[in-house]
């Protein structure tokens, strides 16, 4: 009878200490393969031509290209940026161009776009279009809007983050199937305005930085104007660095945040937060590197180029491995997850100095040590040391009957 119960306590053991072994191990083998890291790409199949979606056209669907531009201009020069809107949308639009000031929003960096602007030197030099007022844009149309930005001698060096933006509703006076009341030409840049670019490269100073596109952006509507579900919004962003040398001072903060001690089978999504201390904004060259205390490699990983605004900060993505265009990169998380991890790591994050200058660093040192194992380890001493007590107390008994 004895070593029957015997037996059954042992067997009922060996089972659990296999399943929590098995449940250990896939959890170590899916911490390489839940989130890609370094050496490995995401890739997503192309979906057959009989599963592609086909998108009809909707009633309200305005773009603006370029949606981003760079300008960097001396004090005392003239520029001119012309902006291409369109109406994909199935309905005639009033639009009404509005110039004002971004900043930047949280830690994704997002453009907030503010009610107004303090800037004063740019106007529209469409012969029939001004800011604030509105014009006619048909559907399936095209409208070419020209800024001209004129700054004076005595003009500030200093950044100006500006949002062209285009406030829509639709045209409800104008008859959509078959009229051509209220379309316009598209204006197009003509002999004039081709040599003001011309003459003008001079004096945009180095716009070839790699960066990311803004692709959302929020904004305050003014108080006096009635907002309805049938109106809507779309900007284009315009990066603006008044200098007469081109030469910024750039000063980062990098945070990283990490624990000081985690598990051996414990993975670790880092997302690092870059602050801009300088006087303009800038892309950093982050690069993060994670080595054990061989001084073995074990993470080296680039951060997506994205820019700052000055005085504003951002979380850093990795840049996925093989792609050979960053601007098309989606990012994906700084993942820290060796199958098991043990002893001191250390956790090494920096920017580069595109002008050969030290590079901004930080270290943290992460420990590494096995707590699930030595739990798991204390926690059969325990059912041994029960298990031997219930034999014990069961081998008196029968001691005691005979």
């Amino acid at each position: 009878m004895l070593s029957i119960f015997r037996t059954l306590v042992l067997f009922a053991l060996m089972t659990w200490v296999a399943t929590i072994g098995q449940s250990a191990l896939a959890q170590t083998n899916n911490l390489g393969t839940d989130i890609p890291t370094a050496g490995s790409a995401l890739t997503t199949p192309a979906p057959s031509e009989s599963t592609q979606p086909t998108t009809a056209a909707l009633p309200f669907d305005l773009r603006v290209s370029p949606s981003v531009v760079e300008l960097a201009m001396k004090p005392g020069k003239i520029v001119t940026q012309a902006f291409l809107l369109t109406n994909h949308g199935t309905i005639d639009q009033q639009v009404t161009v509005e110039l004002r000031d971004f900043k930047s929003q949280g830690i994704d960096g997002l453009p907030d776009i503010q009610p107004d602007t303090n800037f004063t030197y740019a106007t529209l030099i469409n012969s029939e279009i001004d800011f604030n007022q509105p014009f006619l844009l048909p559907a399936g149309e095209s409208q070419q809007l020209i800024l001209s930005i004129d700054l004076p001698e005595e003009a500030v060096e200093k950044d100006w983050y500006l949002s062209l933006l285009m406030l829509t509703e639709p045209d409800l006076s104008q008859t959509v199937a078959g009229g051509t009341n209220g379309q316009k030409e598209i204006v197009s840049q003509g002999k004039e305005n081709n040599q003001s670019e011309t003459n003008n490269q001079d004096e945009l100073l180095n716009q070839d930085s790699k960066f990311a596109e803004f692709d959302q952006f929020s904004f305050s509507p003014p108080e006096t104007r009635s907002q309805t579900l049938t109106k809507g919004a779309v900007a284009a962003h315009i990066l603006l660095r008044v200098t007469s040398d081109n030469q910024p001072q750039q000063a980062w903060k990098i945070q990283l945040k990490l624990p000081k001690v985690i598990d051996s089978l414990q993975k670790i999504s880092l997302s690092p937060v870059v602050t801009n201390l300088g006087n303009s904004y800038g892309t950093p060259q982050f690069s993060l590197l994670v080595t054990d205390w061989r001084k073995q490699v074990i993470l080296d990983q680039t951060g997506l180029p994205e820019r700052i605004l000055a005085g504003g900060q951002r979380r850093v993505l990795a840049q996925q491995p093989q792609k050979e265009d960053p601007r098309s990169l989606e990012g994906i998380p700084f993942v820290f997850a060796p199958k098991f991890a043990l002893g001191p790591y250390t956790f090494r994050a920096s920017i580069a100095d595109p002008g050969g200058g030290s590079p901004e660093v930080v270290e943290e040192t992460v420990v590494a040590l096995p707590f699930s194992l030595v739990g798991l380890v204390f926690g059969i001493w325990i059912i041994r040391r029960i298990i031997k007590k219930i034999t014990s107390k069961k081998d008196r008994q029968l001691q005691t009957i005979d």
